[in-house]
C-alpha cells in the first residue's frame, strides 16, 4: 500500500506506466527510526505491531484516512483498512494506535506523554516491542529480504509418512550418496537433550522413539 496523489494505492496491482507525473509516497518516504512520522510513533506505543508484516500498509491507509479526517471513528477507520489483513489478529490494537496518532495530530497529547506514563510502570503496562519501530519505518528484514551468502547450506526436513509409527531404525545410506548432499542429522546427531521444552516438556527436536 502506498500513497498516490493523496489516495491509499496497492502497489502490487498498479502499472507503473500510469504513475507519470504521480505524486508517490510509500512508507519508506513517511518516517525513519530516527524521525518518524506521529502514525509510526502511535502503532509503536499503541503495541499495534506484531509480526510487522502489514504494519506499512496498515499505517500508509491510515495517513490517508487521517489527512481527510483528523478524528475518525471506529467505523470510519474500518472502512479505511477494508484491503489490509493482519494475520496475527491485531485490529483492535491498531484501530487504537490509529485513534491515538489523531489525538496527536491534533495535539491533544505528544508521542512524549505516551512514553512518560509507560516507562514509569515495569508491571501492568505494555511496553513497545524492541523491533517495533523499524517494522513501523518498513525497515526491518523479513527472510525474503535476507540474501544468504554463495554456497551456504540448506536444511530440508523429511517427515514421516506415518503418523504416531514406533520407529526401529532409519537408514540415512541412500539420502547421504545423493548428489548435493553434505550430511544427515538425526536424534542421534542431536547435542545434549533432544528436548525444546518450550510448549511441551517433552517435544523432541527430532523424532526418536515415535514419529510425529
Amino acid at each position: 500500500m502506498v500513497i498516490v496523489n493523496g489516495k491509499a494505492v496497492r502497489s502490487c496491482i498498479t502499472k507503473v506506466s500510469t504513475l507519470e507525473g504521480a505524486d508517490i509516497i510509500s512508507i519508506e518516504g513517511l518516517g525513519t527510526p530516527e524521525n518518524p512520522h506521529l502514525l509510526q510513533e502511535a502503532f509503536v506505543l499503541a503495541g499495534a505491531v506484531q509480526c510487522g508484516f502489514c504494519t506499512p500498509g496498515m499505517i500508509m491507509a491510515a495517513k490517508v484516512l487521517l489527512d481527510q479526517n483528523p478524528d475518525p471513528d471506529a467505523a470510519a477507520i474500518k472502512r479505511a483498512l477494508a484491503r489490509n489483513l493482519c494475520r496475527c489478529t491485531g485490529y483492535k490494537k491498531i484501530i487504537e494506535a490509529i485513534q491515538l496518532a489523531g489525538r496527536f495530530m491534533r495535539g491533544e497529547t505528544t508521542p512524549a506523554e505516551v512514553r512518560a506514563k509507560i516507562s514509569k510502570k515495569m508491571l501492568g503496562v505494555s511496553h513497545p516491542r524492541p523491533t517495533a519501530m523499524i517494522k513501523a519505518c518498513g525497515v526491518a528484514q523479513f527472510n525474503e529480504d535476507i540474501i544468504m551468502p554463495k554456497y551456504t547450506l540448506e536444511l530440508a526436513v523429511t517427515r514421516s509418512t506415518q503418523h504416531h509409527a514406533l520407529i526401529k531404525s532409519i537408514d540415512t545410506s541412500v539420502a547421504a550418496k545423493m548428489p548435493g548432499v553434505i550430511g544427515v542429522m538425526t536424534e542421534e546427531d542431536v547435542k545434549g537433550t533432544n528436548r525444546i521444552r518450550v510448549a511441551l516438556p517433552d517435544q523432541p527436536v527430532l523424532c526418536e522413539d515415535k514419529s510425529d
